[in-house]
């Protein structure tokens, strides 16, 4: 393998490991934002805007568990780049050696 390819795929990698290591804290961000929502006998005085709060807390949570689902479609996208790099190499590699097994 060329030395500039394996270090393509190495740099890929690093950033595949990059995006996965996003799910896991916006996940955990996404349940805590869940855990923030009111009741009826909490908000008190402010029952009239809880239920805009809520709406909010689960707005904002269904936008950060997007967040994780997105990191893990682009890790993926990623580790698909880097799969078809190594293909590719072996096919031309495959080609190149029956060429010249003749």
């Amino acid at each position: 393998m060329p030395a500039s390819l394996k270090t393509t795929l190495e740099k890929l990698q690093k950033e595949s490991n990059l995006w996965n290591d996003q799910i896991a804290p916006l996940n955990s961000v996404a349940s805590s934002i869940d855990g923030l929502q009111l009741t009826g006998v909490s908000a008190g005085i402010f029952s009239k805007i809880l239920n805009a709060y809520n709406a909010h807390c689960a707005d904002v949570s269904s936008l950060v568990q997007q967040g994780a689902t997105e990191a893990g479609e682009v890790r993926d996208a990623i580790d698909r780049s880097a799969e078809a790099y190594r293909n590719q190499e072996a096919e031309s590699s495959e080609v190149i050696e029956n060429t010249f097994d003749r």
